[in-house]
């Protein structure tokens, strides 16, 4: 043995590997590993395997943030609403929700509601029983639920411990559930379905659950983003200066051109050599710039169509690729996409109110005042742009429904005595003020 390799251990191992090896590494996200070069294969993931990836693209894919938080928003919209005829009961209720801190905890779980399928609201009780407080879980993704399928209701619900929760959490232990797709075990702590408010966003194939919208694109979000990664993979290596070792020919003194094996023999040993400062070329040799004799791969109408592709369960067109939609398709997508706020609104508003009435109801009883029914609703929501706005009221004065001074507060602007007119060609007959065109001209010079 050296006296070097004594004292440092000896080298590591030449890494054998070629230039197209590295390449497909590198696309697959290691140089270790086999680029998959089926990248439409669909990927099987067990229910929570997929509620983690679907909450992982959320957070950390801004193209997936920016279309799911809109649906989020739209479906919290402007606060919240007790419809009731009852003031005095619709004033205690929200003062309940805003003390019990029932908004924050509600606005947290929509997220997981949207990003995972499932939110949960946890009820934090005295040692009487009454509710003091509302806690979301942020971790919809770790909720196991021990379900009885046979006669289709909640035994209870686990939270799954994290690796390094274990020690700290003493009240963990292991369960098994079972589930369609066949017995698991669990560990974690066991959570009383009375404790647990579940927001369920339509029906999972199994039931127990719901199923986030994100999931239905998780393999074209796959796909995106293999193709990104291979396109930044070589768009690297073309950026690198390629030069080929050549030998000069003369063609005078009956010199020909390497064969095939030659070149091949002396590629091998020029990999082989490792170390290329000490290498002496026996003959007249010449190095020449390679150029990239391929064309210029051009995915960009691909990519487009992969992102509309993982947008459009989420958020319209209009929205996210504002660029590509006209006024008339912007109007229908935004009808349609409103129709399904409503559907992802109907299961959280249902249970809250609910809960709320379960809670209240004691004091509703023990209370004369208090009498009367309500219902919980989520705040009003639009998206709408000022032009749209002001076609809206015009449309809305022509035809009579409001009049010319209650469309001008509607725009900011100052009421003008004697013309509580409806129609503008009446307001036009009658002189009664100026056109519409007028009325948007005075605000824009205000």
């Amino acid at each position: 043995m050296k006296f070097i390799d004594r004292i440092l251990g000896k080298p590591a191992a030449k890494e054998n590997i070629t230039l197209f090896q590295r390449l497909e590494g590198e696309i697959a996200g290691s140089t270790s590993s086999k680029f998959s070069k089926d990248i439409f294969t669909n990927k099987f993931r067990t229910i929570h395997e997929e509620f983690r990836e679907s909450k992982k693209a959320y957070l950390y894919d801004s193209l997936i943030f920016a279309s799911a938080k809109t649906m989020v928003d739209l479906i919290k919209g402007d606060g919240y609403e007790i419809e009731t005829n009852n003031e005095i009961l619709r004033k205690f209720i929200e003062d309940y929700v805003e003390r019990t801190g029932l908004v924050q905890a509600y606005e947290a779980a929509l997220e997981d509601y949207v990003s995972v399928g499932n939110g949960y609201i946890e009820i934090v009780r005295d040692s009487e029983g009454n509710v003091i407080k509302y806690l979301a879980f942020t971790n919809g993704e770790d909720i196991y639920i021990d379900y009885d399928y046979r006669r289709n209701q909640v035994r209870r619900y686990i939270q799954r411990v994290l690796t390094g929760q274990q020690t700290q959490i003493k009240s963990a232990k292991n369960y098994v559930l079972n589930t369609p797709q066949g017995p698991i075990q669990v560990y974690g702590v066991e959570i009383p379905k009375e404790n647990l408010l579940h927001f369920k966003n339509g029906n999972n194939v199994f039931g127990a659950y719901g199923k986030s919208p994100v999931s239905s694109i998780l393999n074209d979000l796959e796909i995106l983003r293999t193709i990104e990664r291979s396109i930044a993979v070589i768009s690297k290596y073309k950026a690198i200066p390629k030069k080929i070792l050549t030998k000069k020919i003369d063609a005078a003194n009956g010199e020909r051109p390497m064969a095939q094996q030659e070149l091949q023999a002396l590629a091998k040993e020029m990999s082989a050599a490792a170390d290329y400062d000490n290498l002496i070329m026996n003959g007249d040799w010449q190095t020449v710039d390679l150029s990239d004799g391929g064309k210029d791969i051009n995915m960009e109408g691909y990519i487009e169509y992969l992102k509309r592709k993982v947008t459009i369960p989420l958020a319209p067109e209009f929205l996210i690729h504002s660029q590509d939609v006209n006024r008339a398709t912007s109007k229908e997508a935004k009808q349609t996409y409103f129709l399904r706020i409503q559907t992802a609104r109907a299961d959280p508003e249902m249970k809250l109110t609910a809960l709320l009435k379960s809670v209240l109801l004691k004091f509703m009883r023990e209370n004369p005042q208090l009498t009367g029914t309500f219902e919980f609703k989520f705040g009003t929501y639009d998206i709408i742009l000022p032009e749209e706005k002001e076609v809206a009221i015009q449309s809305r004065w022509n035809n009579g429904i409001i009049t010319l001074n209650e469309a001008r507060q509607e725009l900011g602007l100052p009421e003008i005595e004697g013309t509580e007119v409806f129609n503008w060609e009446v307001a036009q007959q009658q002189s009664a003020g100026p056109s519409f065109e007028k009325l948007k001209d005075e605000k824009k010079s205000n």
